[in-house]
């Protein structure tokens, strides 16, 4: 088994991430000209799902010749034929993250009647913690009770993407033709 060394290569593949998802959320705002508009969605919905399942690919091709239980260092890492490629990954993941999640966002705060916005942002919380509680269960079965690798935890997770992001996609462009972004609510000021 190998085992990351200290916390800097945690903190570092979670600051290629965090970084990713910072400029994909930052590059919205330039693509869509200052506009709600969904038309990132499906950009962020196939990044997401292709460089998950890269991911698997990445992490199955690493060319990783070391001893049982050793630790591994960021200059390690580095060293790794094949770790830029997980680098790569990992950052293009959190990209289009920040693609995918701003406009739904956006637009859920754009089409939302002002009366009841907070609601509707609260709902928003709520359904989120109940699917990285569901996520986090999902990981556990896959992990330990069906056996998979984490690669291949990659590899579901990037599928099953595939199928829920264009689902989510096509319902969202059914109803965003009649829908209507609320300003004043017709409530005079």
């Amino acid at each position: 088994m190998i085992l990351l060394g200290d916390e800097s290569v945690v903190i570092f593949l979670l600051t290629l991430f965090s970084v990713g998802v910072s400029i994909g959320s930052v590059l919205c705002k330039t693509l869509t000209k200052n506009k709600v508009s969904l038309r990132l969605l499906p950009f962020g919905i196939a990044g997401l799902s292709i460089f998950a399942i890269d991911l698997y690919f990445s992490l199955s091709g690493l060319d990783i010749n070391v001893n049982n239980d050793t630790l591994l260092g960021i200059g390690d890492l580095f060293n790794i034929s094949g770790s830029w490629r997980v680098f790569a990954d990992l950052f293009l993941l959190g990209f289009s993250g920040g693609l995918y999640i701003v406009p739904l966002y956006a637009s859920m705060q754009a089409y939302a009647p002002k009366s009841h916005r907070a609601r509707i942002v609260g709902a928003n919380n709520i359904f989120n913690a109940i699917f990285m509680v569901t996520s986090a269960i999902f990981a556990i079965v896959i992990l330990n009770v069906l056996g998979f690798t984490l690669p291949q935890l990659f590899l579901v997770t990037g599928l099953l993407n595939i199928v829920f992001g264009a689902f989510l996609y096509i319902k969202l462009n059914k109803h965003i033709k009649h829908a209507v972004i609320q300003t004043n609510d017709g409530i005079a000021p």
